[in-house]
């Protein structure tokens, strides 16, 4: 749930409008560092679970199931990042509040505005992962 921080650029104009103008550039940092570490462990971890999954030979050949599993373990970041910033679920609270957890995914999953929100994670951190992925092979290359 790493990409979860993208989130927090809501908090940004609260903050900046309470520094005085020679910290702007410094809370402009702090945030590109988060994200740029939120991204980079979210490439990170999937990128280790999609070479964890290519030891099992139904899926070390099949290039197009493994994009289809990263691209599902992203659409569940999405559901995770939604959780977390609307309703304010925790992931603890899937053993802890199982049935608070359940009505929550119920209702993230049957409202179009946050459903919206699910997909639009799903397509950021997809995209960014193969993007992520293909400049690091291109890099690797070299």
């Amino acid at each position: 749930n790493t990409v979860y921080v993208l989130t927090d650029i809501q908090h940004f104009g609260g903050q900046i409008i309470l520094l005085p103008a020679e910290l702007w550039f410094w809370l402009i940092i702090e945030y590109l560092i988060l994200y740029a570490v939120g991204i980079v462990f979210n490439f990170g971890s999937i990128y280790l679970f999609e070479q964890r999954i290519t030891r099992f030979k139904a899926l070390k050949k099949n290039q197009l199931m493994r994009v289809g599993i990263v691209c599902g373990v992203n659409f569940l970041v999405g559901i995770g990042v939604v959780m977390g910033r609307f309703q304010r679920t925790n992931s603890w609270d899937l053993f802890l509040a199982p049935q608070r957890t359940i009505n929550d995914l119920i209702m993230v999953m049957t409202n179009v505005a946050t459903l919206s929100y699910i997909v639009m994670f799903w397509i950021l951190t997809t995209m960014l992962y193969f993007l992520l992925k293909r400049l690091a092979m291109v890099k690797a290359k070299k």
